[in-house]
């Protein structure tokens, strides 16, 4: 957390120590502030740390509600309070006018709450939020928060604002905007996140071609040729041999087919051509899971067969190999 976030905190615990009077508008408007300035991803740590520097103890619930009700912009950092009481007080008077992507997601992750009077205040305070906020804003908060709700297991129900929240017309807009421009990162969890929700398969062509990092071209190219999408929905356990408990816990895939047409053929040519060998080994592997094609798609293998990446050329090789035993043995194939 940012050392005057840290300060603030302390400067709170050692009010509320003193007395309710002790604590000022001006102390709590400066920590709304700071604590709206952080960033998304930071919502499970300063869920961890902010109650222990602030000294949010489930014994002071009684407390806090006072506390709470004299000054309401504290809703922000009582949402991490230890007791489930003031969790659900705060929610119920958080400022839905706070234009920053922390407060949503904050709110966002009380949806996973282990109180289920927590969970319903949360729901009711997301779609008060998500309904003043500006669709740049929710872009950035569910860019985040597809990825990590997919660890949650609690609320169900609750949780299913949040795909309300993502299936709204301008909230996609903004994400495939963020796909695209993205240059750094790892923006292709986005869309993997994303996948489940068949009002992107519009803009997987357009994601192919002109996102700017090659994870996103070379995802959106994969759904586009398999004309399926898959997208990890957690964990299994995958037995190596039960006989000696030898197991391995390995990601579990949901999948779901495409609701647009594409050409297989018009794909593959424009990730041939692609500059990242990253999206041309789709490609190549598209190539490869075909081999009644390989006769028609000549033109592809040659051009491939002389690509810069080793990789792709020992894809390449590997056809090659296959064409000259079906021209000695006919029969094999």
């Amino acid at each position: 957390m940012p050392p005057p976030l840290q300060r603030l905190l302390v400067q709170l615990a050692q009010a509320r120590a003193l007395g309710r009077r002790h604590v000022t508008e001006s102390l709590v408007a400066g920590l709304c502030e700071a604590i709206a300035a952080l960033p998304p991803q930071t919502v499970p740590q300063a869920g961890r740390e902010m109650p222990i520097r602030a000294q949010l103890y489930v014994y002071d619930h009684s407390v806090d509600l006072t506390l709470l009700r004299s000054h309401p912009g504290l809703a922000c950092l009582f949402l991490f309070h230890g007791s489930g009481y003031v969790r659900e007080a705060a929610l119920r008077l958080m400022d839905t006018q706070v234009p920053a992507v922390f407060p949503v997601c904050a709110v966002a992750y009380r949806l996973n709450d282990w109180v289920s009077q927590v969970r319903t205040a949360a729901a009711g305070c997301f779609g008060r939020l998500v309904a003043t906020m500006d669709a740049a804003v929710l872009g950035e908060a569910a860019a985040y928060l597809l990825a990590a709700r997919r660890h949650w297991q609690r609320g169900p129900l609750e949780i299913a604002v949040i795909d309300d929240t993502t299936s709204r017309d301008d909230v996609r807009a903004d994400l495939v905007a963020r796909m695209i421009s993205y240059a750094q990162g790892a923006p292709q969890r986005i869309l993997l996140a994303a996948a489940g929700e068949s009002r992107l398969d519009p803009d997987l062509p357009r994601l192919m071609r002109e996102a700017r990092h090659p994870s996103v071209r070379a995802l959106a190219a994969l759904f586009l040729m398999r004309g399926e999408v898959r997208w990890p929905v957690g964990l299994e356990t995958r037995w190596i041999d039960k006989s000696m408990g030898v197991s391995r816990r390995t990601t579990r895939y949901a999948s779901r087919p495409l609701t647009i047409t594409v050409s297989v053929d018009d794909t593959l040519a424009a990730t041939v051509q692609d500059g990242s060998p990253q999206v041309r080994k789709v490609a190549m592997q598209a190539v490869i899971d075909a081999p009644d094609l390989w006769r028609d798609r000549e033109p592809l293998i040659c051009r491939l067969s002389a690509d810069r990446s080793a990789v792709i050329r020992a894809g390449m090789d590997y056809i090659r190999r296959q064409q000259a035993k079906e021209t000695l043995d006919p029969a094999a194939s």
